[in-house]
């Protein structure tokens, strides 16, 4: 879609022209978790 966005198409079938200045707000509403370190995980046995 050259250099302003991109064509996504969703496993539904819909398909979508996205800007990429709508994908950048749509990121800063996404939460994303903190990773954990490894030395709190549990091992599994």
């Amino acid at each position: 879609m050259g250099n302003y966005a991109v064509q996504i198409t969703w496993p539904d079938g819909f398909n979508q022209i996205a800007p990429y200045d709508q994908l950048q707000t749509l990121e800063r509403l996404v939460t994303v978790p903190e990773p954990t370190p490894l030395s709190v995980c549990t091992p599994l046995l």
